[in-house]
């Protein structure tokens, strides 16, 4: 059976963006919120995505280093849906039941 996914927002959901948009750095720490958040609900199993325009490579970079778990990963092109017990990475809109979006 398929799971449900919720997608989150990166830039003023997950990464506070304090200053707003700067040089294209990530700059700033998490929101241990939102975090403490989606660990909740891949407990509940939920799939969850972060959603961003910045490129994910960038977004997973800036995760392993302030985040410890859950574990996250770049979600391949093809995916046509995201459904894992990882926090999967993209640019592109994908499936969800549910967008959480600081400017929606």
């Amino acid at each position: 059976m398929s799971k449900q996914a919720i997608a989150f927002d990166f830039d003023g959901v997950i990464h506070k963006y304090s200053k707003g948009w700067q040089d294209g750095s990530i700059y700033d720490e998490p929101n241990l919120q939102v975090i403490e958040i989606m660990k909740k609900l891949l407990q509940d199993n939920y799939s969850v995505i972060i959603i961003s325009t910045r490129e994910p490579e960038q977004i997973k970079r800036w995760w392993d280093l302030n985040i410890q778990s859950p574990i996250a990963t770049i979600i391949p092109e093809y995916t046509k849906f995201w459904n894992s017990d990882k926090v999967g990475i993209t640019n592109r809109k994908l499936p969800a039941v549910c967008y959480i979006d600081d400017r929606a």
